[in-house]
């Protein structure tokens, strides 16, 4: 091939050719001579006459790293874009891309006119329909240099994890969000009435509904398009954490998509459980859909997440979800800087004290609770610190999506722990992250009461036929108590369903009482019963997750941390209104009634309700409260500090303010505020 002297010579030949009236193939080949010379893309980089995917006839003129490129004489038709030659265009674009070859970008042109098409264009709400640009004079030769540049991209290694980077190569405007977006959003119109589908999917707008009030997520394409990209961000932590921990995940997602997304390599090859399982957002290899995970994969590979991985799961969310929508839902970020401050002024003993945010979000303070602990644990080996951080730092949210991410925060901080014990040889690996999707006002899962300290019990709101009434799981609280136990059984009993095998007989290879070997056996033909039914895959997460919440509430902690939920009574879910409403009005007597009544925020309801469910004797509890808390009146009768059912009774709760009560006030310290 001949070279130019210079990238303006170059391109003048590209423009000679155009204008004319030179072949397709001639103008290709001046225009390859041109990125060379202008270093755009070595000769080895460039691929002619490729096929477009599996199962297309057609050739693709050039293709560069991310971009084909399809070359026209002419590409305008009464002055735009030949809608032909786009079709062509797009055509290949979506058979690359469900290919997973990891071409995001087409670009049409004749030498002179350039028309640019992303994945997801037309189907998504991201940008224009595309682009057109002319450069038709040899001096724009940079010109046309700075435009490829811009979109063909090679892949890097050893990229930071950022908040700039992981702006650039996971955000809305990404590539790898349009292309993983697109194949999700394809697989969800096609699978939606599924039941493995349908069941996350309201699973999701309930938890929704709860944590950020009754407008967060309802029925339609608004909300099925909020539900798609909760699905990305999901996934793409997940990866993120399992390439952190083991690497080699374009692998794993090109051999065991399932498995990756499930977390079932995870725990073979680290024996960390609870971590990344069935949930919610696992619906896409259920339904045969991998493709976007490869997109996701491939790069998550470019980073080295052990370089500056702070803040990972908020970051990407506040790239995904705009802040326009995350101020409609309520979801208020909370800096570092005062997660960090409220964490080092209430965990005074890290190393001695078990600490707990019932709000935990994205996990901002899980994260700067766990390095409170590894910063005091230089004394310890990496097993014993390992061992203080899964029993020092607990987190509950019910929102589904943050507990993902709060979980990202736990494993991105404890990684190195986690990987120097494993290294220490002492079986320290087999813990599970201890953050919870879970309601800790402990309001809607249980609608019919019992002593939990005998059982929990879980509706599931699923009538299956030959049922009269919805499926109730009943957790025996004894074994519930033994973490590591339950949620191996349950994850061990859904594998066994799903392998076809008997999964009661499972329980009996656990040591526990006759009754509770019995109720497990029961748990195991409701499951078994709800795969039947297309609907199986989510409830192993289900169980063990809303579970912890009432054992934590029997064991206690020594400090409550965390950004409560900013919402009001009347922005609440309508399923749990009342119930707020009857517990601040009677149980607390913190009520304000009145015109305020609608107005009056629930973030200090479940400062209360936590502070009684949660802390031990002498707890000290930090959070982040609206300004309204310390000076409006609808919160006068939280300020003063005592609470209690008007009705009395045994377990009324009453909950000290003032951490040094004057002599002969009465008032018990029994978990005081910071």
């Amino acid at each position: 091939m001949t070279t130019a002297n210079t990238e303006q010579e170059a391109f003048s030949r590209v423009i000679e050719r155009q204008k004319g009236g030179n072949s397709e193939s001639d103008i290709r080949y001046a225009f390859m001579t041109f990125m060379q010379v202008a270093g755009v893309a070595g000769h080895d980089d460039m691929k002619t006459e490729a096929p477009p995917g599996v199962g297309n006839s057609g050739r693709m003129d050039l293709y560069v790293h991310n971009t084909c490129i399809e070359f026209k004489t002419n590409i305008l038709k009464y002055g735009a874009p030949d809608p032909e030659y786009v079709a062509q265009l797009d055509n290949y674009i979506d058979n690359l891309l469900k290919a997973g070859t990891g071409v995001r970008n087409g670009i049409l042109t004749d030498g002179a006119h350039y028309f640019l098409r992303r994945v997801g264009e037309k189907e998504l709400p991201l940008l224009p329909y595309g682009r057109l640009e002319t450069y038709d004079q040899p001096p724009q030769a940079k010109n046309v240099r700075e435009y490829l540049h811009s979109i063909i991209s090679e892949p890097v290694q050893n990229v930071t994890p950022n908040a700039q980077n992981l702006e650039h190569h996971f955000g809305s405007d990404s590539d790898a969000f349009r292309a993983g977006n697109l194949l999700l959003k394809e697989a969800y119109e096609a699978h939606r009435d599924d039941p493995t589908v349908a069941v996350k999917r309201r699973l999701w707008q309930d938890l929704l509904q709860v944590a950020l009030g009754k407008d967060a997520a309802t029925a339609g394409d608004e909300s099925d398009w909020l539900f798609i990209r909760h699905t990305y961000i999901t996934s793409l932590i997940a990866v993120i954490m399992q390439q952190r921990l083991l690497g080699d995940v374009v692998r794993h997602a090109t051999e065991r998509p399932d498995d990756l997304l499930k977390g079932r390599i995870l725990a073979e090859q680290s024996d960390l459980h609870g971590v990344i399982g069935a949930d919610l957002f696992t619906w896409p290899t259920e339904v045969d859909e991998s493709t976007y995970l490869r997109e996701i994969a491939r790069v998550v590979e470019q980073f080295n997440w052990t370089q500056g991985a702070n803040e990972v799961g908020p970051t990407l969310y506040q790239n995904v979800i705009t802040q326009e929508e995350r101020k409609k839902l309520g979801e208020y970020y909370t800096p570092r800087w005062l997660a960090k401050a409220i964490t080092e002024k209430v965990v005074e003993a890290p190393l001695n004290q078990r600490v707990l945010d019932p709000a935990c979000g994205s996990g901002t303070f899980i994260e700067t609770a766990v390095e409170h602990i590894i910063g005091h644990a230089r004394e310890l080996s990496a097993t014993e610190t390992l061992r203080k951080l899964q029993d020092n730092v607990v987190g509950i949210d019910i929102h589904p999506v943050a507990v993902q991410l709060a979980k990202a925060s736990w494993v991105m901080a404890a990684a190195d722990t986690i990987q120097a014990a494993r290294n220490e040889g002492t079986g320290a690996g087999a813990v599970s992250a201890p953050i919870y999707l879970g309601d800790s006002m402990q309001l809607r899962y249980d609608p019919n009461p019992m002593d939990t300290s005998t059982a929990i019990l879980l509706d599931t709101r699923e009538t299956l036929p030959g049922h009269e009434t919805p499926i109730t799981f009943t957790i025996p609280m004894a074994l519930a108590r033994r973490q590591s136990d339950i949620d191996q059984l349950i994850s061990t009993m859904a594998t066994a369903i799903d392998q076809g095998l008997d999964a009661q007989h499972v329980a009996d290879a656990y040591e526990m009482s006759e009754e509770c070997n019995r109720g497990m056996k029961t748990v195991a033909v409701q499951m078994k019963e709800l795969h039947a039914a297309n609907r199986n895959h989510v409830w192993a997460y289900y169980i063990r997750n809303m579970i912890r919440p009432a054992v934590i509430a029997e064991e206690k902690v020594d400090c409550i941390i965390g950004n409560p939920p900013w919402l009001t009574y009347g922005q609440s879910a309508d399923i749990i209104r009342e119930e707020l409403r009857g517990m601040s009005e009677k149980r607390y007597q913190i009520w304000a009634g009145g015109k305020l009544a609608p107005h009056q925020d629930i973030a200090t309801l479940f400062y209360t309700r936590c502070a009684e469910l949660y802390a031990k004797v002498g707890a000290v509890v930090g959070m982040v409260l609206p300004h309204s808390a310390l000076r409006t009146g609808q919160h006068l009768k939280w300020r003063s500090g005592s609470y209690r059912r008007k009705s009395g009774g045994r377990n009324a709760p009453h909950i000290g303010l003032n951490p040094n009560p004057p002599k002969g006030s009465g008032q018990p310290e029994e978990a005081r505020d910071e």
